[in-house]
């Protein structure tokens, strides 16, 4: 007895392979057709990257920068990275995201670029996600609301570990939306790790955690054990190495929160003046970004921008009212029910039908979500125990320019089956988009423009650009060699110490860096010196300039305010030593009397007996005690 096998025709076997590739071909095609969107990421691209070398470069920029340089040059595993205001060390995040661009680099642009790249793609992610889920024009009107805000534009535009927080959160929500509206399992895994993440960028990524809990009652059937233990192991490696600090510093930093906590709360309105900031480029917080001065054009455009933030936030209420009754109403109340019953068993009845109606559509629970990320944040933060800043509520973005473009979108389609008056009110309706995008656009423009050319007050000390500071150190370093003078002294204060510390590291010449609350002098055998001073004259050039004989050759210009200063610091001959304390140290003497900003000054002179050998990541203190 024979037996035939029949061979099946290949076209069947590779059907599956070949819809595989024409599902990936027509997805290529569609999204050649969306020109709106390579508008929307070149306008991004411009905004957060035209003249980035002018970005700010302080002292927690310099930190960060130089720990990510350290842990890549010495090949550390980082527990931890700088220091947060309230006083405790942040968790190691955003060190590790910074050594991706301090292996190719030690400039601390490699950081910005980083960052601002980043920002970019989120941009590009608020526009996949949101067309994803809720058309063209929601996408596009969302993405170029967002492209266009000037607040997200300023953090993008320098490195800081919540400025990471513009690219994370809207993979996050993706995420979410992904899990509520899909109903697919495997979510819940990166939205833990995420969260985790979010919360070590900065401290307010903890209150994210409200979406993720909506998310997580309200999508049924896609939650499983192993994605919760699986999401508990992802923070636990991400906190891995910040635990063992913990552990090695005897749990230092958890009274320090907790007393920061404990402090008597304050209920104002703060919190929503900090977030209309974000919808509108003028009138941010003087102590953490530049005001713009009167010859700004952001100034000169500040009527427009006041009716930007009206407008903005009206239709930003419009639409979180619109998403509220949209998740709470149900079909029933939509078509009107004929029957009402009264009783507690008819309520109660009624609410698990709501409950379980709700659970059952996908977008309304996207909107409960979409919510929970916009109001329980932001009130939670009203009242507030600590002071707040600006950049807490980056969290939020690019939420409100999401629930504005889907309002916008149904009211749109709303007016589409109004016959009489309908065209009107949606010709209205794209107008007021239109201005809201220009002038958003506008706005954005005119804060890049203006920040990268200094205008903006003076009285902002804080702002310190990198080119400005690389420019002058390259001058200090020429000038010492033209001159042949083997070493360079940084006098400066708090906000540029940090910086100084970290770009002086990369000059040919020896550089000592110190603070403009003493004057460091060149001894006899040391010879002349150069000496960098501040934009503003300080204690230190006063002393410097009593005790040896400086010489003014050069400026160097900087951002909004008084140049950089370069002297060559001849010494003059050393008095004979009175007392010698501890083998280290002489004292000079006599006491001299400085005036200094209408302040008088007693003013003594030492001599450091024994020079220590320079060491990388070494301070050597000094401090001066009463003997009784």
């Amino acid at each position: 007895m024979s037996s035939v096998l029949k061979k099946s025709p290949s076209a069947p076997m590779n059907a599956p392979s070949s819809t595989r590739l024409e599902r990936v071909r027509t997805w290529i095609t569609s999204w050649k057709l969306n020109w709106e969107l390579y508008l929307i990421v070149l306008g991004a691209a411009f905004l957060r990257l035209y003249q980035i070398d002018r970005t700010e470069f302080n002292g927690d920029q310099a930190d960060i920068f130089q720990m990510a340089h350290n842990a890549v040059s010495h090949v550390h595993l980082v527990a931890t990275s700088n220091v947060a205001s309230i006083g405790i060390f942040n968790p190691p995040g955003i060190i590790y995201f910074l050594m991706l661009a301090a292996v190719f680099s030690t400039n601390p642009l490699a950081g910005t670029l980083l960052t601002a790249l980043l920002s970019i793609l989120s941009v590009l992610l608020t526009y996949v996600m949101t067309r994803r889920y809720y058309g063209r024009l929601a996408a596009t009107i969302a993405a170029s609301l967002y492209a266009a805000a000037a607040a997200p534009i300023y953090y993008s535009r320098f490195m800081w570990n919540q400025n990471l927080l513009l690219f994370f959160v809207p993979l996050f929500i993706f995420v979410l939306l992904f899990g509520v509206i899909e109903r697919r399992k495997g979510w819940l895994v990166p939205a833990i790790a995420l969260v985790g993440l979010l919360a070590q960028l900065h401290g307010s990524g903890f209150l994210l955690a409200a979406p993720l809990f909506v998310a997580f009652v309200l999508a049924p059937r896609t939650v499983r054990i192993r994605d919760i233990m699986l999401g508990a192991l992802a923070c636990f490696i991400l906190y891995s190495t910040y635990l063992l600090w913990l552990m090695h510093s005897h749990y230092r930093d958890i009274p320090i929160f907790l007393t920061s906590i404990r402090r008597p709360s304050t209920i104002d309105d703060q919190a929503l003046i900090f977030f209309q900031q974000f919808l509108s480029p003028y009138g941010f917080d003087p102590n953490d970004v530049p005001l713009p001065n009167i010859h700004s054009l952001l100034f000169r455009l500040s009527p427009l921008m006041l009716v930007l933030a009206f407008v903005m936030s009206a239709v930003l209420v419009c639409g979180a009212v619109t998403a509220l009754i949209l998740a709470l109403r149900t079909d029933k109340d939509r078509r009107g029910s004929g029957e009402r019953r009264s009783g507690l068993a008819a309520v109660l009845q009624s609410a698990v039908s709501w409950w379980t109606e709700l659970r059952a559509s996908p977008y309304r629970c996207a909107y409960l979500v979409l919510l929970s990320w916009q109001l329980v944040p932001l009130v939670y933060l009203l009242r507030h125990s600590i002071k707040l800043h600006s950049h807490y509520f980056i969290m939020l973005m690019p939420g409100p320019f999401l629930l504005i473009a889907l309002f916008i979108v149904k009211m749109i389609n709303w007016t589409e089956v109004r016959a009489t008056w309908g065209n009107v009110l949606r010709f209205c309706l794209y107008g007021i988009t239109v201005f809201l995008v220009a002038t958003q656009f506008l706005g954005g423009l005119a804060l890049v423009r203006d920040t990268t050319r200094g205008n903006f007050n003076a009285d902002y000390n804080r702002f310190n650009d990198l080119q400005s500071l690389q420019r002058v150190l390259t001058a200090a370093d020429q000038l010492a060699q033209r001159r042949h003078l083997k070493h360079v002294y940084i006098s400066t204060d708090d906000i540029r110490r940090p910086a100084f510390y970290y770009l002086s590291e990369q000059m040919h010449t020896s550089t000592t860096v110190f603070d403009d609350s003493c004057a460091v002098l060149p001894s006899l055998a040391t010879g002349p010196i150069v000496l960098l001073t501040g934009p503003r004259q300080s204690l230190a050039l006063a002393m410097t300039e009593r005790f040896a004989r400086a010489t003014l050759v050069e400026e160097s210009a900087r951002l909004s305010d008084d140049p950089f200063r370069l002297y060559i610091v001849d010494p003059l001959p050393q008095q004979i030593a009175k007392e010698t304390l501890a083998s280290d140290v002489q004292f000079l003497g006599p006491e001299k009397s400085l005036r200094f900003e209408d302040k008088s000054w007693l003013v003594t002179h030492w001599q450091l007996l024994h020079a220590k050998t320079p060491n990388s990541g070494t301070t050597y203190t000094y401090s001066f005690t009463e003997v009784q």
